[in-house]
């Protein structure tokens, strides 16, 4: 059964209150203000996470947050228009948030990040175990977008194939390929313009966009579902253990192969190229 989702920025207490009664889930997107490459807008990541949010809200019912960019850690160095922060800020918000959240009467958050670096990833997981065990009535989900379809090729990517695709799908204005240069391999991409992944030209289009957005948000309106319907942990915890999974199959030889593949890396020369070039940036900086 469909059950009506509104946003929080957009309703009376009435109606929060109302949505509470019906579907107590709380939806809360996370993202960055942040270089995308040439191509594609600085708030892509929050963008994007607040139309998951809201797609998956449009099945379960609950309350969609505005997206949370002020605080975002681990962002992309030596590029324009980038804001970072401490991580102990958004952490801060993010612990104070579930707490009141609680207080509220939300039964359910889901915090779907657009800007996943493995320090976010790792902090997500942890404090929405921790809160979960806290409180006998209280489940939170925290996970990168693309955390429920890894099994479809989809392991995340910055501003390449894959954000490039969703944002076609959700403000297709924002999109100027021709800005972003023909015929580069993945290192020139990424230390050139800061995309990672495969290159959006020739990969990213409106329907792959739709479709990985329509299975995030089946999967995990699914999973919001089942942990109502149980009062238990276990659907989310679910998610985290696949995820687990699929990453150790890339720590073989043919693990790599593939993990090279869906990155869009041709060669695994390209991977040494940057990542020379990485640190021998860093060794710049710090002189």
């Amino acid at each position: 059964m469909r059950r009506r989702a509104i946003k929080y920025i957009e309703s009376s207490p009435d109606e929060i209150s109302q949505a509470l009664g019906l579907s107590p889930v709380a939806y809360v997107p996370m993202g960055a203000l942040e270089w995308h490459g040439p191509h594609n807008a600085l708030g892509l990541d929050g963008i994007k996470a607040e139309a998951i949010c809201e797609r998956i809200a449009a099945i379960t019912g609950g309350v969609v947050f505005p997206a949370v960019y002020w605080g975002a850690y681990d962002t992309l160095k030596g590029f324009p228009f980038t804001f970072s922060f401490p991580a102990r800020h958004l952490k801060k918000i993010t612990c104070s948030m579930l707490k009141q959240l609680h207080e509220m009467g939300f039964k359910v958050v889901v915090i779907i990040s657009g800007h996943y670096p493995p320090s976010q990833i790792s902090f997500l997981k942890r404090i929405s175990k921790k809160y979960s065990r806290r409180f006998n009535d209280f489940f939170v989900l925290g996970i990168p977008e693309f955390m429920p379809v890894m099994d479809m090729g989809y392991i995340g990517d910055h501003a390449a194939s894959w954000e490039t695709s969703m944002m076609m799908a959700i403000k297709p204005e924002t999109v100027r390929l021709e800005k972003l240069p023909a015929s580069l391999d993945f290192s020139q991409r990424a230390k050139m313009h800061g995309t990672f992944g495969k290159d959006p030209r020739v990969h990213a289009n409106k329907d792959d966009g739709e479709m990985i957005m329509g299975a995030i948000s089946a999967r995990v309106a699914s999973a919001v579902h089942e942990t109502l319907e149980k009062g238990s942990f276990e659907p989310f915890d679910a998610i985290y253990k696949q995820a687990d999974d699929y990453m150790r199959k890339f720590y073989r030889l043919s693990g790599l192969r593939e993990f090279l593949k869906l990155n869009g890396i041709d060669k695994l020369s390209q991977a040494l190229d940057y990542l020379f070039w990485t640190c021998l940036k860093g060794q710049k900086q710090q002189q």
